[in-house]
């Protein structure tokens, strides 16, 4: 494991829960002695990948460290999961070169949505997908649903940094930047195309004015992040992270609190409703555990199992 923070620290609970099944080596935190579960901690990568993992989890964040650790690890055929979209975003070519070349796998569901399984969901439809929208921040729709009851900015924020659904530093979320992260992965999934996320337009919650949320409440209408990516005749995509004001029977205005909403469109028009927690500690450790599980089953089909006896994998 690669980080062991607020989603970490659950998904290392869930891996201890199971030691038939894996056995944790070293994890990688900046502070090895602030851990006292029953597991090796470490400040150096070399450590947590010296005794060549079967399933490496980076959860460190931020973006070039976490591609170089995910590259170091797929360089090793390990199976990578990760739920950072801002690596992927900006590494995407790179990092699933890196997995091809050297027999890794890289799984990446929790990295958008969350709980909401939106990354599946883009995989299991047929014939094409023409536009993905959605409320796909927790963090600000948690904020702007305390708005909506009259709260502060300052408070909202505070409760969520204290529920975890807020950094310390909230303004990757605020500013639209995760959405932007989130929509240039959705893009590669759903079109096969590459996004610039820093040229993606986006609105911040900071510009709000103090009752912008309960006003739209007054005229009939909740107040949303909301993400849009589509695909255009010409063979582009557009995309936009915008605050909308939506009507009280729009699909995405019924996302409350931390939860995450997606419309998926296809080309036969129809529209496949995504929704889930997206936000906080257990909702996004379990995606990541399911994508652990993914990887454990793909190691265990291409090795034999001796008997009736488990196989335990290092993680």
């Amino acid at each position: 494991m690669l980080g062991c923070g607020s989603v970490g620290g659950g998904v290392l609970q869930l891996l201890l829960a199971q030691p038939e099944l894996f056995q944790v080596g070293p994890v990688l935190v900046r502070t090895p002695v602030q851990h006292n579960e029953n597991v090796v901690f470490t400040q150096s990568l070399d450590d947590a990948l010296a005794d060549d993992p079967d399933v490496v989890i980076e959860l460190v964040g931020g973006t070039e460290l976490a591609a170089d650790a995910i590259h170091s690890a797929l360089a090793r055929g390990a199976q990578v999961v990760t739920a950072n979209k801002a690596a992927l975003a900006r590494h995407w070519d790179s990092l699933h070169a890196c997995a091809a070349r050297h027999g890794g796998g890289l799984r990446f569901s929790a990295a958008v949505g969350g709980g909401a399984p939106i990354i599946e969901t883009l995989r299991r439809i047929t014939g094409g997908v023409v536009s993905v929208e959605g409320v796909m921040n927790g963090t600000c729709n948690y904020l702007l649903s305390r708005l909506a009851e009259g709260w502060t900015f300052e408070d909202a924020l505070r409760a969520a940094q204290r529920l975890g659904f807020a950094e310390a530093d909230p303004t990757a979320d605020v500013d639209g930047h995760d959405a932007a992260d989130k929509l240039t992965v959705l893009a590669r999934e759903a079109f096969g195309i590459a996004l610039q996320p820093a040229l993606v337009p986006k609105a911040s919650l900071s510009d709000l004015q103090p009752r912008a949320a309960l006003e739209a409440l007054e005229r009939g209408e909740v107040l949303k992040q909301v993400g849009r990516v589509r695909l255009l005749p010409d063979g582009s995509v557009e995309a936009e992270v915008q605050l909308a004001s939506l009507p009280l029977d729009h699909p995405l205005a019924a996302a409350r609190d931390e939860e995450n909403r997606f419309l998926v469109t296809d080309s036969a028009g129809n529209v496949h409703d995504v929704f889930g927690k997206g936000a906080g500690r257990w909702p996004t450790a379990t995606a990541v555990f399911a994508d652990v599980m993914d990887a454990q089953r793909a190691l265990l089909g291409r090795r034999p199992v001796v008997g009736e006896k488990s196989v335990r994998l290092r993680a």
